[in-house]
């Protein structure tokens, strides 16, 4: 039977904490750090996306999900949601996508979540007058 005293490699570890200079490129990045970035997108851009939206599961009754405009911000069911690109959005449950028909007009809203796989939810309002505009 043979015994074995297995030994950390030190040398590795000095030297990624000695190197200062590389520091920034060992930072380990997460999908929510893009959120606390994000970029500048319209008001007007913004406004096409509120509206209800619709997530069937059957057997259950559909969910329906509110996008609407507050403060500069898109909020999905209470979330803010924070821009990624012109069409792609950050929030704390995972990243949301709308997508638009020929004609321009947004239809649907894709959820990434977090936890894994993506839902695609159709777009069944706009927001009526006011809702989708900007409030405080």
């Amino acid at each position: 039977m043979l015994h074995f005293h297995l030994l950390p490699d030190t040398e590795l570890i000095e030297d990624v904490c000695d190197n200062e200079k590389d520091g920034q490129h060992l930072v380990g990045r997460v999908a929510s750090d893009e959120s606390k970035i994000g970029i500048a997108v319209a008001a007007e851009i913004l406004a096409q996306y509120t509206g209800s939206y619709e997530l069937k599961m059957p057997p259950s009754e559909p969910s329906i999900f509110e996008v609407s405009l507050s403060g500069g911000h898109l909020i999905l069911s209470g979330a803010k949601l924070t821009p990624i690109s012109q069409t792609e959005f950050s929030s704390s449950f995972g990243t949301v996508k709308f997508r638009k028909d020929d004609q321009g007009t947004v239809t649907h809203l894709i959820l990434g979540w977090s936890s894994g796989g993506e839902d695609e939810l159709a777009r069944t309002t706009t927001a009526p007058f006011g809702r989708g505009s900007e409030t405080m």
